[in-house]
């Protein structure tokens, strides 16, 4: 789709001017200020978005105050394009009236087939295709964008993975390395212990046994002293003998009832027991934190070799995204930061020439919208003019429209 020609009333500077574009190379010459731009570029904008403050409604209007391009013989200007669909050698006539309060398009067309609208036009009109320029003062992050390549989703997913992996192998540095600790098993101290206790109270028992025996029998030797004291006064104490004989008695008896004592265990094995199971429950402990250690770092590795799977896979995801967009450079990318760049650099004045940067992107934003080919270079004569014809044939020869500004009153040839 290229455009054949227009015409202007009460435009801006113009109170009436009808322009028709040769299908290739078209030059606007005139001095600084005579109006090259707002033919070249302003009225194409208007003829297909309309003048309006701000977007809306899916338009991209040239963002201004309308009055500012309604001239001086009325309250409204006028504009009127012709549009050929070469491959069908069709022609579409758009009229675009604008007041201080808005615009209004009317289509004409021998094809019936065609839904004209606002949105037909929308699908056809790119800002950065009828001037570079604008795309060129575009961040590389905003081109790529406007090339309909968002990798954020990609590079939010991917930074928070990387920051993911910098977090797990902090922690397993932290862990260190995890030497090996031959395994151990727990021993029940205080079954041991207990056992000890109960030895300890049948001990006592036995020995308040023992000395409750020996009481008794201090008790049975003071009687028998003192009997065999009244045997010698038998005479004077027989009934005190009789009673004490009785008692003495009743006492062999009492101390014949008693349970005798056993022999006193031996706590020495016990204790060392004891003292084993201490120290082998220490290297039960040593044991277990060494097998969690392990666990951790086994897992942290794994968390890690996940996370750069991970990564991978996103990493490649992104890349087939790019790669989906059929970008018509082999050498174009898109950085981790979604930058758009050609051969590793951003496409800026900076890192190219101006006659390459006119011949990449036309060709760049054409591949989002192949049909309109009207490409509009400001400046067209700051190129030398090998360059001018290198670009000329560049873009002639893949299909564009051109129209260049010249600054000066000198004729062009041809």
């Amino acid at each position: 789709m290229k455009i054949k020609s227009i015409k202007l009333e009460n435009f801006a500077k113009y109170s009436h001017i009808e322009v028709s574009f040769d299908k290739n190379i078209t030059y606007l010459i005139g001095n600084n200020g005579a109006g090259k731009t707002t033919l070249g570029l302003d009225a194409i904008w208007f003829l297909f978005q309309g003048i309006a403050e701000k977007s809306s409604k899916g338009n991209n209007p040239f963002v201004a105050e309308r009055f500012r391009f309604i001239g001086e013989n009325g309250a409204s200007a006028k504009g009127e394009m012709v549009l050929v669909d070469e491959t069908k050698g069709t022609k579409i006539k758009v009229t675009r009236k604008l007041t201080k309060d808005g615009t209004s398009v009317s289509f004409e067309s021998l094809d019936k087939g065609l839904i004209l609208n606002q949105e037909w036009l929308n699908d056809l009109f790119n800002v950065f295709l009828i001037s570079p320029r604008s795309f060129l003062s575009l961040d590389s992050k905003k081109q790529a964008e406007m090339l309909g390549i968002d990798t954020s989703k990609f590079d939010t997913e991917l930074e928070s993975l990387m920051s993911e992996h910098t977090y797990i192998n902090r922690e397993l540095k932290s862990i260190g390395t995890v030497e090996e600790v031959l395994p151990v098993d727990e021993v029940d101290i205080e079954s041991l212990i207990e056992t000890k206790n109960n030895m300890v109270r049948f001990n006592t028992n036995q020995t308040s046994l023992e000395q409750n025996i020996t009481r008794n029998k201090e008790k049975l030797k003071l009687c028998e002293l003192e009997l065999n004291e009244l045997i010698r006064q038998e005479e004077e104490i027989k009934q005190k003998i009789d009673k004490l004989k009785n008692k003495v008695n009743t006492g062999q008896k009492y101390i014949a009832s008693l349970p005798q004592p056993e022999k006193l265990r031996n706590m020495e094995q016990i204790d060392n027991e004891i003292k084993e199971a201490t120290q082998n429950n220490n290297k039960n402990i040593t044991y277990q934190n060494y097998l969690q250690q392990k666990q951790k770092h086994t897992q942290k590795l794994t968390e890690l070799n996940n996370n750069k799977k991970k990564q991978s896979e996103i990493i490649k995801n992104r890349i087939d995204y790019i790669r989906s967009k059929k970008l018509p450079f082999d050498n174009l990318e898109i950085n981790e930061n979604g930058e758009l760049l050609l051969s590793g650099k951003p496409i800026k004045e900076q890192y190219f020439a101006t006659g390459e940067l006119l011949k990449i992107v036309p060709v760049l934003i054409s591949s989002l919208n192949p049909e309109l080919k009207y490409v509009f270079i400001q400046q067209f004569n700051l190129l030398d003019e090998k360059q001018q014809k290198i670009v000329e044939e560049y873009l002639v020869g893949k299909g564009f429209q051109l129209v260049a500004e010249i600054v000066g009153e000198k004729e062009v040839e041809n």
